[in-house]
C-alpha cells in the first residue's frame, strides 16, 4: 500500500513555463529507460520548456540494467533529461513533477511508483502491461500507450502538454 498521509495531494506549480515528466524505478531497459530518453529529446525541440526527471537506483546485477554512459548517449543533446540518481524521499520529487511516466515492457506488479504518484495528485503515462495497465483508465488519469512505443509515448507527452491545467488536475 501507498502510505496516504505522506503521499497525499499537491498542488502543481502553475508558473512554470513547461512541464516536469518524472520517470521513477530502477535503472532497467525494460522499465522504459532507453524509451523515455529517447521521447524526451523529441519533445524537447517543439516545447523547450519541458523538463524530463529520471530517479532510481542502478542494479548492476540485473542483466537489464543500463548504465550511465547508454543514458547518456541516448540523450543525444545532452542536458535533456536530469538524471537525480537513487533517492531516499520520492514525495518532494513527485511533487515537483507534473506528470508521472513509466513506458515499462516488464512485467510488473501493481507499480509502486504509479500508485504514489496517484496519491499524490499526479497524472501518468504507462503502459499496456500487466501491472501498468491495472493503474490507468486511459484519458481518465492518464494515457494507456503500448510497450516500446517511442511514438506513442511522445503522442501522449504532447497530449498531456496541449492539456489545460484543469484538465490534468481532473486526472
Amino acid at each position: 500500500g501507498v502510505d496516504i498521509d505522506r503521499f497525499s495531494p499537491t498542488l502543481v506549480t502553475e508558473n512554470k513555463k513547461g512541464l516536469t515528466f518524472l520517470l521513477l524505478a530502477r535503472m532497467l531497459r525494460d522499465k522504459g529507460i532507453p524509451e523515455f530518453v529517447t521521447a524526451a529529446g523529441i519533445i524537447k525541440k517543439n516545447f523547450p520548456h519541458t523538463e524530463f526527471i529520471l530517479a532510481g537506483p542502478w542494479d548492476p546485477k540485473n542483466p537489464a540494467c543500463i548504465t550511465k554512459q547508454e543514458i547518456e548517449s541516448l540523450d543525444q543533446d545532452r542536458a535533456v533529461v536530469c538524471y537525480l540518481g537513487s533517492i531516499d524521499d520520492v514525495v518532494p520529487t513527485i511533487a515537483g513533477s507534473d506528470v508521472a511516466v513509466l513506458p515499462s515492457w516488464y512485467r510488473e506488479g501493481i507499480p509502486k511508483s504509479m500508485l504514489e504518484a496517484m496519491a499524490m495528485g499526479r497524472p501518468i503515462i504507462t503502459t499496456d502491461v500487466p501491472g501498468c495497465r491495472s493503474v490507468v483508465v486511459d484519458t481518465v488519469n492518464g494515457f494507456l500507450i503500448p510497450p516500446k512505443s517511442i511514438q506513442a509515448l511522445v503522442n501522449a507527452m504532447e497530449k498531456m502538454i496541449l492539456l489545460s491545467s484543469e484538465q490534468r488536475q481532473k486526472m
